[in-house]
């Protein structure tokens, strides 16, 4: 100011995430919203952030001027998509020469955003189905018999007639009589045919 030129200042002005300050020369992730932070903050003040891409991809101050690379007030800056970018400013405690503190420069890091899209875009391996055997039947030895055909056996030879005792000698007795029925009738039928006969030549 007044057409002095500027000399350095004691003042430091870095970047934070999330309340975690970050030291200069620190890699930062391409397109991330950091804080502003500067040792202090009495009189004015004027911060500026300088990279090949700032203000042209999006990144720079969110209502700053001249491209959104200069702020007058703390607020939060989004890094540059690629290379790298400083942040610096100038400050002065009324009329008099500005100081200007050193560069805080940081850097992009573009591998890791790769490497988090290339990590989403991997499939996952899908579990695969695995092959259900078949339960076997049993196989039954021919030599075995079955108990089933076994029982109907059993059941068709107690279903068989059976004759007890009397029934089978009075079915002989009968047969018997039978045949001395048939002697007898034989007997007389000779008889009554010798008796015919005489009867004729008598």
């Amino acid at each position: 100011m007044m057409g002095a030129p500027a000399i350095a200042g004691t003042r430091t002005v870095s970047l934070s995430r999330a309340g975690t300050s970050l030291a200069c020369g620190s890699t930062v992730t391409a397109g991330e919203t950091l804080n502003v932070e500067m040792s202090s903050t009495v009189g004015e003040f004027l911060i500026e952030v300088e990279g090949a891409s700032v203000g042209s991809d999006g990144s720079g101050f969110s209502s700053g001027q001249c491209s959104n690379k200069r702020s007058t007030s703390i607020s939060q800056v989004t890094a540059p998509q690629s290379g790298s970018f400083v942040v610096r400013a100038g400050y002065a405690s009324g009329y008099g020469r500005v100081s200007i503190t050193e560069d805080c420069a940081y850097s992009i890091s573009a591998a890791i955003a790769d490497s988090e899209e290339d990590t989403e875009q991997q499939p996952q391996d899908q579990p695969q189905d695995q092959p259900q055997e078949e339960p076997q039947q049993p196989e039954f030895d021919n030599d075995v018999a079955d108990p089933e055909q076994e029982q109907n056996d059993n059941t068709n030879k107690d279903e068989s007639p059976q004759l007890d005792g009397d029934d089978a000698s009075g079915s002989m007795e009968q047969d018997a009589d039978s045949s001395s029925a048939v002697r007898v009738t034989s007997t007389l039928v000779g008889v009554l045919a010798s008796f015919a006969v005489t009867l004729k030549f008598a």
